[in-house]
């Protein structure tokens, strides 16, 4: 097959993206939202840019409204020459929605299902384990997550529907 990702989301850290790089060449790196959200809550306090800030990460603007919209709501803060916005602009082609809306992420944009799966792993390994420890506790947290995968699955299609909404009919149809 040798097909691969033509998008990787990381969260930042520079080893992992030398590491993406050189396995994977091609692809392009797309910033965490959600990495980059906590980073301006711990770098600006302003929770009012904060919402703006959010809005850059998810609107789906086109460049040159992203590009006025983020020079605006910089100067409306009074943000200009701050090292951690600019920062962020000049990485925006790998964060802004409209510098990435050519690449297929499918609505894609944390590292939270990964970190899910990887807190999974976490809790089947331990460091001082042997490589075969390793091996053998890797198959079985393969072997428990695929299981619960299946039960997940075997509930949906057997379990009973519970309403949510008062289109009860419309939902049992779409269930």
């Amino acid at each position: 097959m040798n097909k691969h990702p033509s998008l990787v989301i990381i969260d930042g850290d520079n080893a992992m993206k030398s590491a993406i790089k050189e396995v994977f060449p091609n692809a392009t790196h797309r910033l965490c939202a959600w990495h980059l959200y906590k980073n301006a809550v711990s770098h600006i306090k302003d929770p009012e840019f904060r919402e703006k800030f959010k809005k850059c990460l998810y609107a789906k603007f086109e460049c040159d409204e992203f590009e006025e919209y983020w020079h605006n709501m910089v100067e409306r803060f009074n943000l200009v020459g701050n090292d951690w916005v600019e920062k962020q602009y000049r990485r925006k082609e790998q964060w802004a929605t409209a510098y990435l809306s050519s690449k297929f992420c499918a609505g894609f944009r944390t590292t939270s299902r990964y970190e899910g799966i990887n807190s999974f792993i976490k809790s089947f390994v331990d460091s001082r384990d042997s490589i075969l420890a390793l091996v053998q506790n890797l198959e079985r947290a393969l072997r428990d997550y695929r299981n619960n995968e299946i039960v997940a699955e075997f509930k949906t299609i057997n379990g009973e529907h519970v309403p949510i909404t008062g289109l009860h009919s419309l939902e049992r149809h779409a269930a």
